[in-house]
């Protein structure tokens, strides 16, 4: 599946690429604003898993910073080596329950996942 350009207010998902750090506003279930910050692509991270955590945002997924490549929601925290874009059978289900239960009362417009940060 591709990304389509949307027009207008018919954009559910946003994207927007920026030189900071790659962050989601969510704002309900399937609808939001990411940030394909270029500070991560320059440490080095892989754009496409980028993407997708940052996508995983939007469908009700917290950070989750164990540091494993195989959970798509480890962020920053898994090695820059890793390029999985494909979310861990937890992962999946969560995403099946928030769509089958809405999001999580917990996802708001003002709430921001930011990822990737320098230490």
């Amino acid at each position: 599946m591709a990304l389509k350009p949307a027009t207008g207010s018919q954009a559910t998902v946003k994207v927007y690429a920026d030189d900071g750090w790659p962050r989601t506003i969510p704002n309900g279930f399937g609808r939001g604003i990411v940030y394909m910050g270029r500070q991560a692509v320059d440490d080095g991270f892989y754009p496409p898993r980028i993407a997708a955590h940052e996508l995983g945002h939007i469908l009700g997924l917290p950070d989750n910073r164990n540091g494993r490549c195989d959970y798509l929601m480890s962020g920053h925290s898994s090695p820059t080596s890793c390029q999985s874009t494909t979310p861990h059978s937890t992962e999946a289900a969560q995403v099946r329950r928030n769509a089958g239960g809405g999001a999580p009362a917990t996802l708001t417009r003002h709430r921001v996942y930011a990822d990737c940060f320098r230490f």
